[in-house]
């Protein structure tokens, strides 16, 4: 239970600049769960300040957040953006928020309803089968990338998109990107648009989504009209049909980059969707119409041949990485300084914390590890790069485990950043952990190459593609997934033996120079999409 007599700052915005140490930092998901078991009680109206943190004043949080804010304390309660700009959270405020949810809670229907229609529209024109458009490569590749985010700055998604859209640029030029939120490490020769959201208070994101598809399709066409002949290129995300509309429209070429199934991820790794059908539909919809599907790994490949996909429109195009910038000499001093660990042995993991990535086990790895080895405890730090859903639990199990002292939290880091984190530590973890369900795990960890690329010593979990492109004593120890004594024992290994950290790790850099570079990915990638027939 958190301290009541602490300010709370109710985190919608994980990469917010004003976020203070001395706080009850809460999330949400957090919140609910108090709601749920009844132990909010004490919490309402006790605290002496609260405070909403959101990326943009000019986005309206849910009414949920905004009403959980009020209820928190009986004192000064105020929603907060990224520069800091304030709005006081008074009765008229309040009120103005609650009515501004009655106008949009109405509009919700109208929403669905022309959303179902523009569904059955395209089940009707976009599934007719096609040979693949003409693409004339001199008008270069429109970008779609439709997902609704607001500040994401770091994270797979951010080197992925990076990765493939500077490549893009580099061999074709003419890269026009539409996105709805700034991308770091973009080429800035890259045309970048960026369409908002409606603003509207709807607390169901897929309400968001759904209705953001007008904009989305309204740019997109003005865009590949200036650009005849182009390739559609998209990122496919939840409850978008843009890509589609557009190039059945237009006549154009149309590649779908999918992920992973998003009802099934939400359903285990976040929350299950209202509208699971539609959004199913629309999935399918976008799979069928494509001319070309890729997908990172074989799992989803897989998934795709028992959804009716033909296998001579699917590529296998796993994740890649920067060469350049991920590199065993990048300088790692000041991070070193900044977070204490000069004269360690650093174990490291980046990510977004995500139910998949198995941070909880290396955090019990490191519980047994120096459990058994105490003589470890000054010479070693975790160190923890990143920030997301399941780091509070790892907090939580670090702290049981007596071992908060041994770890280091860094925090979100901006994705410029994050190679000078890698560089700073000297055995990198990779701890996934299989899908609940059982499944086989489709993912292709960017972390996974970058950290191959970092020439450090690599503890991995041998599943799905670290298991495909990592071999064990040669490019990195694998040990079982979900096995934090396995873990412990490979972790332990590598902090004894510099010479064999420094042996994988050149293994793994040699590897990643000759097969993963997002170079090499792209140019693979680009040779299919040439030959489509």
């Amino acid at each position: 239970m958190a301290n009541t007599s602490l300010p709370v700052s109710l985190l919608l915005d994980l990469a917010h600049p004003g976020r203070r140490s001395g706080d009850w930092e809460v999330r949400p998901g957090t919140l609910r769960g108090l709601v749920r078991s009844g132990k909010i009680g004490p919490h309402v109206l006790r605290h002496p300040s609260a405070r909403l943190l959101v990326e943009d004043l000019a986005d309206p949080p849910p009414i949920s957040a905004v009403l959980a804010t009020r209820l928190l304390t009986a004192g000064p309660a105020w929603i907060e953006d990224r520069t800091g700009t304030t709005l006081a959270l008074n009765t008229r405020c309040v009120a103005d928020q609650v009515l501004a949810w009655l106008r949009d809670s109405w509009s919700a229907s109208q929403v669905l309803r022309a959303a179902h229609d523009a569904v059955r529209a395209l089940q009707q024109t976009a599934l007719s089968p096609r040979p693949p458009p003409a693409w004339k490569e001199a008008s270069g590749v429109l970008f779609l990338r439709t997902q609704l985010c607001h500040g994401v700055v770091a994270g797979g998604s951010i080197a992925h998109l990076a990765g493939v859209l500077n490549e893009f640029q580099d061999r074709l030029g003419g890269v026009d990107l539409l996105t709805t939120d700034p991308i770091a490490l973009l080429d800035p020769a890259i045309r970048v648009e960026i369409i908002r959201p409606e603003r509207r208070t709807w607390a169901n994101a897929e309400l968001h989504q759904l209705n953001h598809n007008a904009r989305l399709i309204s740019a997109a066409a003005a865009m590949a009209a200036s650009k005849p002949g182009c390739l559609v290129y998209q990122r496919y995300s939840l409850n978008n049909w843009t890509g589609v509309l557009i190039a059945r429209r237009l006549g154009l070429r149309f590649v779908l980059e999918f992920n992973g199934p998003e009802p099934w991820m939400a359903d285990r790794w976040s929350r299950p969707l209202r509208y699971v059908g539609l959004a199913e539909r629309i999935e399918q919809i976008n799979l069928e119409a494509a001319d070309l599907v890729t997908v990172v790994s074989e799992p989803l490949r897989a998934h795709l041949l028992a959804r009716g996909i033909r296998d001579d429109r699917i590529m296998v195009s796993p994740n890649g990485v920067d060469l350049a910038r991920y590199a065993p000499d990048v300088d790692s001093g000041a991070v070193r300084s900044r977070h204490g660990l000069e004269g360690r042995c650093v174990i490291g993991f980046i990510g977004t914390f995500g139910p998949w990535h198995g941070a909880e086990i290396l955090a019990e790895a490191l519980a047994l590890l120096l459990k058994r080895r105490p003589d470890l405890r000054e010479r070693i730090r975790l160190l923890l790069i990143g920030d997301g859903m399941r780091l509070p639990a790892v907090k939580e199990l670090l702290q049981k485990r007596d071992r908060l002292g041994e770890a280091v939290f860094t925090g979100l880091v901006p994705q410029h950043q994050g190679n000078r984190y890698l560089a700073a530590c000297d055995i990198l973890a990779l701890p996934t952990v299989p899908n609940p369900d059982g499944s086989p795990f489709f993912g292709s960890p960017t972390k996974l190459f970058e950290y191959m690329a970092m020439g450090r010593g690599i503890a991995a979990s041998a599943i799905g593609q670290a298991l495909e492109v990592l071999q064990d004593d040669r490019t990195a120890l694998l040990v079982p997934p979900a096995d934090a004594g396995k873990l412990a024992q490979a972790l332990e290994r590598l902090i004894d033996n510099p010479s064999l950290r420094a042996r994988l790790g050149g293994a793994a850099r040699a590897q990643a120079e000759l097969r993963h570079s997002w170079g090499a990915q792209v140019s693979r990638l680009l040779d299919r999409i040439r030959t489509l027939r």
